[in-house]
């Protein structure tokens, strides 16, 4: 059940990205609106690749028993979706002010320009994140397992460390009662 539920997350997390990406989940009046919806489209795709590392991680843990089916669907979502990941980030969605970050912050970019900079080398580390991440569903044994799972983690923080802004934490606005 478990598994059934990680696929249709992860594709439904797909489907709001690319339909983000098409303009169909959010609809702004100002010039930046494709930009917004890519970076919407991007946020989403981050969030499910994060929750799936987090059971890969759990599941990496000592003690804990590995259920191979379950770890290898957790991997290839990852892998599918960093596959995918890098071709989010046209120029155009390079947008980021501190008005914005104040005003919306659920709709400015975590990514630093940095990653526009040196997109080739960011293009290489999605694309070798991605693989890594395969190799997780070709483990042969628990050891292995781990050690790819780490590796993929190494993976994602070094991206982080290098493109990712670093974020404030996000309160939910809750409107004043009535």
């Amino acid at each position: 059940m478990k598994r059934v539920l990680a696929a249709c997350g992860t594709a439904s997390a797909i489907s709001i990205a690319l339909f983000a990406v098409c303009g169909r989940v959010v609809e702004a009046s100002d010039d930046n609106s494709r930009a917004i919806d890519v970076i919407t489209a991007r946020r989403v795709m981050m969030s499910a690749i994060g929750r799936n590392m987090d059971e890969l991680n759990a599941m990496a843990q000592p003690g804990t028993d590995l259920e191979p089916a379950e770890a290898g669907e957790h991997a290839d979502n990852i892998a599918t979706m960093l596959g995918v990941f890098p071709h989010l980030f046209p120029a155009d969605s390079n947008i980021w002010s501190k008005q914005a970050d104040a005003e919306n912050p659920a709709q400015v970019s975590l990514a630093l320009p940095f990653l526009w900079e040196n997109f080739d080398d960011f293009y290489a580390e999605g694309k070798d994140a991605a693989a890594t991440a395969f190799a997780v569903t070709t483990s042969s044994n628990i050891e292995e397992f781990r050690q790819r799972v780490t590796q993929l983690q190494a993976a994602c923080d070094s991206c982080h460390a290098q493109f990712r802004r670093e974020e404030a934490p996000y309160v939910i606005p809750i409107p004043p009662a009535k």
